[in-house]
């Protein structure tokens, strides 16, 4: 059986069962939706990102949530080695005009050392949530760094290049409750990334004066875009 058609059977049985638990609540007494709408404005969820790993990010958020209709998730993060950035810029015809092509180019003896950040996400439910269950649009803000660190032949021979990395996100998900205490997220998103950092390298400098060469340490800012495309699994624990 094909992924798409198993991807589409799950949201058809998500969708019925989601629908039947809105049913549930809304038939309820008023005092009894009442002191449910209260319950899932308490509603808190610590989440790990296990697809986060592939870009070389370990991260952990907290998920609360501030009415039937909307949630808050600040996240931090540790950077370390990132897989998918070698991997692709490593072989692709445009590695160079990357920060990893870039700063590999000349020295290619590098390794990733361990950097911070701090990313956020608001979301909105549509059709309100059940203690954060259900379907949701969201915005992202993300700021975090990558610290690369080499043997250069200047200076004390090791240099450690801060990249930052700043990313605008646009996502579409869906929150779902498998038991009691735990949240299964899905969902996929686009954006835009934008990197920064300051490149040193020696360069060969022509004085037109004394018709001589001499190297030189230049060091140059380094800023552009790409798009980004994200597919996203999250886990959530409820501890509210």
């Amino acid at each position: 059986m094909q992924i798409k058609t198993l991807f589409f059977i799950f949201l058809t049985f998500y969708g019925i069962e989601s629908y039947a638990q809105r049913d549930r609540v809304k038939l309820g007494s008023k005092e009894e939706t009442k002191k449910d709408r209260n319950n899932s404005k308490k509603s808190g969820f610590i989440k790990l990102y296990p697809f986060n790993l592939l870009r070389g990010d370990l991260s952990l958020g907290f998920e609360k949530a501030l009415s039937r209709s909307f949630s808050i998730e600040p996240i931090i993060c540790m950077t370390f080695k990132n897989p998918t950035e070698i991997r692709l810029n490593s072989e692709s015809d445009f590695a160079e005009q990357t920060y990893f092509g870039t700063l590999t180019f000349n020295y290619p003896d590098y390794q990733f050392v361990p950097a911070f950040g701090f990313k956020g996400t608001l979301k909105l439910f549509p059709q309100q949530h059940d203690d954060l269950e259900g379907d949701y649009y969201a915005i992202g803000y993300g700021h975090k760094q990558y610290a690369m660190r080499q043997h250069v032949d200047f200076g004390n021979g090791i240099r450690t290049t801060k990249i930052e990395d700043i990313e605008y996100k646009f996502m579409r998900g869906t929150n779902i409750m498998n038991r009691k205490n735990f949240n299964f997220e899905l969902g996929i998103g686009t954006g835009l990334r934008n990197i920064k950092f300051i490149n040193e390298a020696m360069e060969t400098v022509y004085d037109a004066q004394t018709n001589q060469t001499s190297k030189e340490l230049v060091r140059s800012k380094i800023n552009y875009y790409s798009p980004i495309l994200l597919i996203y699994f999250n886990l959530g624990i409820n501890i509210l």
